[in-house]
């Protein structure tokens, strides 16, 4: 078999003749190009991106050749804006329409689709060279666009969208359909090309975000829309969400997707389990902890694992579980690859080693599972309130509980009985939150459950700011230590950094939120300007880490780096890059302030 139809055997469920294996190498595949060309000068170029893929996979083999890098087509095709980096995929600086009247004005642009916009056509010529030397019939031809939901809240920012989710969902719907329409135009200009399949990239309706109820309201039809178009023009789609996605696993299958892929969160194992044992799943080799800081032979033995967690039978294609960075050993793609190719139908699993030890993305000991949750701050409700009277406990509770109307009583309660500003937004309000936060990294509520519950709290901020305030300007409470935060340069998806802004302020510390798409000078502006102790910088693409050097060098110049706390999460850090670039690492919200607490407040 070659890799086309090895790929389509596993869809097909008609066991190919060996594991087929897509290593996703879209913005790494430059880095193969002899003369140091950049990705930048690659991305609009489509001789040069076609180079990049051919050069790959004659050095390194795979069933796949993927043109295009990212997800961005459909939103920038829609007029955002976007920043093209030297060593990474694009990154998106600016929304098509953050606010309604802009998007009325493009809902005109968009009436009449122009492939010229962008790099649509960009991307079309690519997959034409690719078929003129010989890649259609050997080869998987497919590239990735970017889904409904998260072209939607790239069109008009993160935050906003979940808020118009809630307020406006009518609007919301608008939004879906100039997106649905878009990619759907694009889909069928990739399928004049030749392209095989389409790759729908949708992370905005991961779990993570998004509560299965939302996802069934505001993504799947227009993902089984979208999937249909693909169909009647001879595109074979596949649907990609990533990390926690088990609620929604059946439904991804419902769509009409011929494959799943993803991390699967909490495992691939639990996919197989619930999407049957005759569907195609695409995954799960973890691509950061072990593809790009691993050894060949943990890349190794996690293919293994994968395969015979959820390849037994045929029906499944190993890859990473996203794109591939820029950095990712050779060493390491070739561990990958090999592995697969010498693993052949039917797996005699006698001849396969002992993986007793070796983990699964999701799984518990899990490289990546440890690094999300191995600072987690635990608040029992009885060790948090045991010292707190019942009001105070019943105030948590009502922002628990997303009570807007109850939490303003409350408050005004306490204080007709004397209890101070300051115990019922940090003893009261704030522990709500921290609970908040806590149920949310457990995969226990949703960000719109945060959302509701940071709406209850600020319902009551008008009443106690000016009071607390009041007793800082007298001195009868000790000033805060203060942060700015705010999302890097390139990024503009700003939920989780919202998240760590609303729990910090919910344990004492005065944060100033600079927003998103940051840029490092902004950064060290406000902390001077602020006298910050604490920088506190999200970033979600590998494409922006350049930019938190820039920050770190800004300060080294300035004879200021040891002033600052540097703290970064985010989906694109880790606790091995943070350690090499000398800041601290949090996995989430709540590891953020145990660090800083533990750093600022130790006798606490």
């Amino acid at each position: 078999m070659n890799g086309k139809e090895r790929i389509f055997a596993a869809v097909l469920n008609e066991q190919p003749d060996q594991v087929p294996v897509i290593p996703i190498m879209m913005t790494r595949a430059i880095r193969n190009l002899p003369g140091n060309v950049s990705a930048k000068d690659c991305q609009v170029n489509a001789e040069l991106m076609a180079q990049a893929k051919m050069t790959t996979s004659a050095k390194f083999g795979g069933d796949a050749i993927i043109a295009g890098t990212d997800l961005f087509l459909p939103a920038e095709n829609l007029g955002a804006g976007m920043e093209y980096l030297d060593k990474a995929q694009p990154t998106l600086f600016r929304h098509p329409c953050p606010t309604k009247a802009e998007f009325d004005l493009m809902l005109e642009r968009s009436e009449h689709f122009d492939p010229t916009r962008g790099r649509v056509l960009t991307v079309a010529e690519e997959i034409k060279i690719l078929l003129q030397n010989g890649f259609g019939d050997s080869h998987l031809v497919l590239l990735p666009i970017g889904g409904p939901a998260t072209t939607a809240q790239l069109i008009t920012g993160s935050a906003r969208f979940l808020t118009l989710m809630e307020q406006d969902p009518q609007f919301c719907h608008q939004v879906l359909r100039v997106a649905t329409n878009t990619i759907k135009s694009i889909s069928t200009v990739m399928a004049e090309a030749g392209a095989h399949a389409i790759n729908i990239l949708d992370p905005f309706s991961s779990s993570d975000i998004l509560p299965p109820e939302q996802f069934r309201e505001f993504s799947k039809p227009y993902i089984i829309e979208i999937f249909q178009h693909m169909q009647s023009v001879g595109i074979a789609p596949i649907l990609h969400i990533c990390t926690f996605t088990e609620h929604i696993w059946n439904d991804m299958k419902e769509t009409g997707a011929i494959a799943i892929n993803g991390d699967f969160w909490p495992g691939i194992d639990r996919a197989r389990q619930i999407v049957g044992d005759d569907y195609c799943l695409v995954g799960s080799v973890n691509p950061f902890t072990t593809m790009l800081s691993g050894t060949p032979e943990q890349v190794r033995k996690e293919t293994l694992k994968c395969i015979v967690t959820a390849g037994l039978n045929g029906s499944y294609i190993c890859s990473p579980g996203c794109d591939l960075d820029w950095n990712v050993p050779d060493e390491n793609i070739h561990a990958l690859i090999q592995t697969c190719a010498a693993v052949k139908y039917p797996i005699d699993l006698d001849q396969i080693e002992d993986l007793s030890e070796t983990f699964i993305s999701g799984h518990a000991k899990h490289k990546a599972s440890i690094q999300r949750k191995e600072v987690r701050t635990v608040h029992p409700k009885h060790k948090i309130l045991s010292k707190k009277n019942q009001l105070l406990e019943d105030l948590a509770n009502a922002v628990i509980q997303q009570d807007s109307e109850l939490t303003v009583s409350l408050v005004n309660t306490g204080l007709s009985e004397k209890i101070s500003a300051q115990a019922l937004l940090f003893e009261g309000m704030a522990v709500g939150m921290q609970i908040c936060g806590e149920m949310y990294e457990q995969n226990d509520i949703f960000v719109i459950d945060l959302m509701r519950s940071a709406k209850a709290m600020d319902s009551a901020m008008p009443i106690l700011m000016p009071l607390i305030e009041k007793d800082r300007e007298s001195g009868d409470l000790n000033d805060r230590i203060s942060v700015v935060i705010g999302l890097i340069r390139g990024n503009t998806q700003d939920i989780g950094k919202n998240l760590v802004a609303l729990i910090l302020t919910a344990h004492g510390y005065d944060v100033c939120d600079l927003g998103k798409n940051v840029s490092p000078e902004e950064f060290i502006e406000q902390a001077q300007a602020k006298n910050a102790q604490v920088i506190a910088i999200s970033v979600m693409t590998d494409s922006s880490i350049v930019y938190i050097e820039r920050v770190l060098s800004l300060l080294k110049e300035l004879g200021e780096r040891e002033k600052y706390y540097v703290v970064c999460g985010g989906a694109a850090m880790n606790s091995q890059l943070a350690s090499k670039l000398g800041v601290h690492f949090s996995p989430n919200a709540s590891a953020a302030a145990k660090l800083l607490n533990e750093h600022f407040k130790p006798e606490q």
